[in-house]
C-alpha cells in the first residue's frame, strides 16, 4: 500500500511540475507584454514632453532659433513609429511653424535685416506663427490623449 502511494505521488509529481512551469511561463508572458506597453507609453510621453517643452519655451521667450527647431525635429523624428499619422502630421506642422517663426526673426533682426518694405510682411509672418504656436497647448493634449492615457496600459 505504501509503495502504491509513493508510485502514485511520483506519477502525479511530473504533471504538477509541468503545470507550475506553465503558470510561471504565462505570468512571465503577461509581465513582458505589460513591459512593452510601458516602454511604448514612456516613449510617447517623451514626444509629448518634448513638444510641450518647446511650446513653453516659445511662450516664455516669444521666439525660437533654428538650433532649437532642429533639436525638436531630432527629438520627434521617431514619432511615426509610436503614434498615428494624425499626430505625426501635427508634430510636423509644429516644426514647420517653428521654422517660419525662426526665419521671420532672422530676417527681421539678423545681420542682413529686411528692407523697410519687407518688414510689415515679416512682422505679420512672425505674429501669425507665434500666435498659432502659443495656442497649441490644448490641441497638443487632445492629439496625444489616445496615446498616453494610463487606462490604455491595462
Amino acid at each position: 500500500m505504501l509503495f502504491e502511494l509513493i508510485d502514485a505521488s511520483k506519477a502525479l509529481l511530473t504533471p504538477l511540475i509541468a503545470l507550475i512551469a506553465l503558470f510561471i511561463a504565462y505570468q512571465q508572458f503577461k509581465m513582458n507584454k505589460l513591459k512593452v506597453k510601458i516602454d511604448v507609453f514612456a516613449r510617447r510621453l517623451e514626444l509629448y514632453e518634448a513638444t510641450r517643452s518647446l511650446l513653453a519655451q516659445i511662450v516664455r521667450e516669444g521666439k525660437i532659433d533654428f538650433e532649437n527647431a532642429l533639436q525638436y525635429a531630432r527629438d520627434t523624428s521617431g514619432a511615426r513609429f509610436l503614434v498615428g499619422k494624425d499626430v505625426t502630421e501635427y508634430l510636423k506642422e509644429i516644426h514647420s511653424r517653428c521654422i517660419d517663426l525662426a526665419s521671420a526673426q532672422d530676417q527681421l533682426y539678423g545681420i542682413d535685416s529686411a528692407s523697410t518694405s519687407d518688414r510689415p510682411a515679416l512682422i505679420q509672418q512672425k505674429t501669425d506663427a507665434l500666435k498659432w504656436l502659443v495656442e497649441q497647448f490644448e490641441p497638443l493634449a487632445k492629439h496625444f490623449e489616445p496615446y498616453i492615457s494610463i487606462s490604455k496600459l491595462k
